[in-house]
């Protein structure tokens, strides 16, 4: 009997393992390739006002997705970071940029997007000026 106890305890201790690793990993970002349905998914929800936290004062249109940043769902809830080259519009003007507008405003921005979320099927929660990590120079 005592190897049973002590197979069953390590056993709890794996599986408690197990699950604070897969806890660690779901607090992080991971950089990813932008997939077609990742751009699709971009754009419907800079289109649909709707849908964008009422904090957002600052609205956009797209040209390009420069980088996506994915977190690992937990709860059924994903989280994407679109890094998005685009311009500051009026909100009347949101979603793709279009070619033949000049626009003054433009560069790249943080697109926070929630997916999953309080019966929500997505949440535009934040667009913000994208800010360059300036790398330490040797001198």
């Amino acid at each position: 009997m005592p190897f049973l106890t002590t197979l069953l305890s390590s056993l709890g201790f794996v599986l408690l393992a197990i699950s604070t690793t897969q806890a660690a990993a779901t607090s992080k970002w991971f950089e990813v390739s932008t997939t077609e349905s990742d751009t699709k998914l971009l754009s419907s929800a800079l289109e649909d006002l709707s849908i964008y936290n009422p904090d957002i004062t600052d609205f956009i249109c797209s040209r390009s997705v420069e980088a996506l940043y994915k977190k690992v769902p937990s709860r059924g809830v994903a989280k994407y970071n679109f890094v998005v080259n685009g311009c500051l519009v009026r909100s009347e003007y949101v979603g793709r940029c279009f070619d033949s507008f000049f626009y003054p405003e433009c560069g790249n921005f943080d697109v926070l997007i929630i997916s999953g979320e309080k019966n929500k099927a997505l949440e535009v929660r934040s667009i913000k000026v994208h800010k360059v990590k300036a790398k330490a120079t040797k001198e």
